[in-house]
């Protein structure tokens, strides 16, 4: 008889030791809450929660999980790592508005302990074993994808006259635009300013050098763009090799 009340009471310590586990820790991983920050808009349940080794956020993510789905409030979720092996890591939470797989203008972004930038993973954290690490809230913002502007050129008349079209990503105004040959001084084109829409694909006019007379030299035609987007100065250059 005594024989069984040990056993009965090391089970009874199993069941006490497995349910303090799961009080005080939940395992080896990470929590936090996703909060839709003010002035933004969009729904942050089931986004996706990432733990990356690098700071740049390169490579794939060492552990993959999702944000609540449930609640009615579409500004807030809950999310909740578990079996991570200890150690540092970065944390990247995104949601994948238009699903094409990447991070992306218009997806909902947020890392741990910072604002996300493209090859910037915010703040390194801590991971302990057997600890379930509260990272807080993590706040969530509408991503913008940096001003950029993709150019390409064109010889033509047996090679005595030249052309670019370009497009920006987004909304611009140019104020300068400057073409610079090789071999050349730059050339300011007064008339290749004013509104740029987004996506839409613009051509210079024809460019020749010596009234027409002379080749256009190949090599690295520089392309360089000035003006304001959403209110704020730009200074754009664009390396071509025709």
């Amino acid at each position: 008889m005594p024989k069984k009340i040990v056993i009965l009471s090391v089970a009874a310590l199993m069941i006490i030791a497995f349910a303090g586990c799961e009080i005080f820790g939940g395992g080896t991983g990470v929590k936090g809450k996703l909060i839709l920050e003010p002035g933004q808009s969009g729904d942050v349940r089931n986004a996706r929660i990432e733990l990356y080794e690098t700071s740049d956020l390169t490579g794939d993510p060492v552990k993959i999980g999702q944000s609540e789905s449930g609640g009615t409030d579409v500004s807030e979720a809950e999310f909740k790592l578990t079996d991570v092996l200890p150690g540092y890591y970065y944390l990247l939470a995104w949601k994948d508005i238009d699903g094409d797989g990447d991070i992306s203008g218009g997806d909902l972004v947020g890392v741990y302990g910072g604002t996300y930038k493209p090859g910037k993973g915010g703040q390194k954290l801590t991971i302990e074993d057997n600890k379930l690490t509260d990272v807080g809230q993590i706040s969530m913002r509408i991503f913008v994808e940096p001003l950029a502007v993709v150019a390409s050129g064109a010889i033509g008349d047996q090679g005595y006259s030249v052309t670019y079209t370009y497009t920006f990503n987004e909304n611009v105004t140019l104020s300068t635009f400057t073409v610079t040959v090789p071999g050349y001084d730059p050339y300011p084109d007064t008339e290749e300013t004013g509104a740029r829409n987004s996506g839409q694909s613009y051509t210079t006019q024809k460019y020749v050098i010596g009234g027409g007379e002379v080749l256009i030299p190949h090599g690295t035609h520089t392309l360089r763009f000035q003006g304001t987007a959403s209110g704020d100065a730009f200074d754009l250059t664009v390396n071509i090799t025709l």
